[in-house]
């Protein structure tokens, strides 16, 4: 929705706005109701709810009928979802980076590609990750994006405020053109 705002594309600020407060309210929605689910059916559940295992499957095979038959549809689900959040994270991540990389003197040209960015990323960080049994030691550095995201709020909502990039604003002239907002 950014980029569609920006590059005029047809997405103003309260479409874009409208987007983003639906799938938040959707994200909000999907796991509130997993997590009821997963409260009655394993937590009051009864005796057999201690053999019923911590998982998504657990709950859908306990609360659908022949369930024990589709529980590969929301472990499918789980791996469809995550392996989407992993190409725009990558995405976002290899545009970023080539972005910066590219400003770096001396750097060899390889090294500011984008896929050479991307390869690197999956290979040093995100691989690595994917082996780990127990990701709870990402909370630290969740906070720290989430404390990020808020600064980036801020500084946004500052420069909205003092017009910068608006025309005849001190960085107006520092954007491409297709990027500099319609008169």
């Amino acid at each position: 929705t950014a980029y569609g705002m920006a590059a005029a594309g047809g997405t103003g600020p309260v479409l874009a706005t409208v987007i983003l407060v639906v799938f938040g309210l959707l994200s909000w929605y999907s796991l509130v109701s997993f997590a009821r689910a997963a409260e009655y059916v394993l937590v009051r559940g009864g005796k057999d709810s201690q053999d019923a295992g911590e998982s998504l499957s657990a709950v859908w095979e306990r609360t659908l009928p022949n369930g024990k038959l589709t529980t590969y549809i929301p472990d499918l689900g789980c791996v469809c979802l995550t392996v989407g959040c992993l190409l725009f994270y990558s995405s976002f991540i290899g545009d970023l980076f080539s972005s910066l990389a590219s400003g770096i003197p001396g750097l060899p040209d390889l090294l500011k590609k984008r896929w050479t960015i991307v390869l690197l990323l999956h290979a040093i960080v995100i691989r690595p990750l994917c082996f780990k049994n127990d990701l709870s030691a990402l909370k630290y550095s969740s906070m720290t994006g989430l404390v990020g995201i808020f600064y980036t709020i801020l500084f946004v909502g500052k420069r909205l405020l003092d017009k910068s990039y608006a025309k005849g604003g001190k960085f107006y002239e520092l954007m491409s053109e297709h990027l500099q907002p319609a008169d």
